[in-house]
């Protein structure tokens, strides 16, 4: 299962149990990843945690080429599987 979510510099990505946010924070583009499975809440930001370095990889990649796909379409488009 999988999900994508775009309104304007925002993102997100949700497979399986991890969700990878894409945003911006003072010009610089951020990621925030979260393990949905043990932190349905999303607080513990797992972006930095080695564990999870190739769900990161993985996911950063496909959510970067689908924003990419996205720019100049309307926000808030969601598409999901």
């Amino acid at each position: 299962n999988w999900a994508f979510y775009k309104n304007g510099v925002e993102s997100a990505i949700i497979r399986d149990q991890f969700k990878l946010m894409r945003g911006e924070h003072n010009g610089k583009r951020v990621y925030e990843l979260y393990d949905l499975a043990v932190d349905r809440l999303e607080t513990i930001n797992r972006i930095d945690d080695s564990k999870y370095v190739d769900v990161v990889s993985d996911l950063t990649v496909e959510l970067d080429a689908w924003h990419k796909e996205q720019d100049g379409k309307r926000d808030i488009e969601l598409k999901w599987q």
